[in-house]
C-alpha cells in the first residue's frame, strides 16, 4: 500500500517553522494596517473560536498582544503540568 518514507521532519522544526509563519504573518498585517483600516479576525483554539474586529488600529495591536500573552501563559501552565505528572509516576 503506502511505503513510508525514510526522512522524517522532526516536530520542532515544524513548530518552528509555524511560530516563525505567525510572526511574519503578524509583521505583515502591521505594516499594512493604514489609519483608515477596519481590522478583524477569527482564532480558533480547540473548539474555542475568539472572534476580534476593530476600527482603531491600536487596539488590534493591543488585542495582539493580549493573545500571544494568552498563548504563552497556557504553554507554561501545561508545560508545568505534564512535567508534575511525569515526575510523580513512580517505576
Amino acid at each position: 500500500m503506502f511505503e513510508e518514507s525514510s526522512t522524517r521532519i522532526p516536530r520542532t522544526i515544524i513548530f518552528f517553522i509555524g511560530g516563525i509563519l505567525i510572526l511574519v504573518g503578524l509583521i505583515l498585517v502591521l505594516l499594512g494596517v493604514s489609519s483608515e483600516a477596519k481590522v478583524g479576525g477569527l482564532v480558533i483554539i480547540g473548539p474555542i473560536p475568539f472572534f476580534f474586529y476593530s476600527e482603531e488600529p491600536t487596539s488590534i495591536l493591543s488585542s495582539l498582544i493580549l493573545f500571544i500573552f494568552l498563548v504563552i501563559l497556557m504553554f507554561i501552565i501545561f508545560t508545568y503540568l505534564a512535567l508534575r505528572r511525569s515526575s510523580s509516576v513512580p517505576e
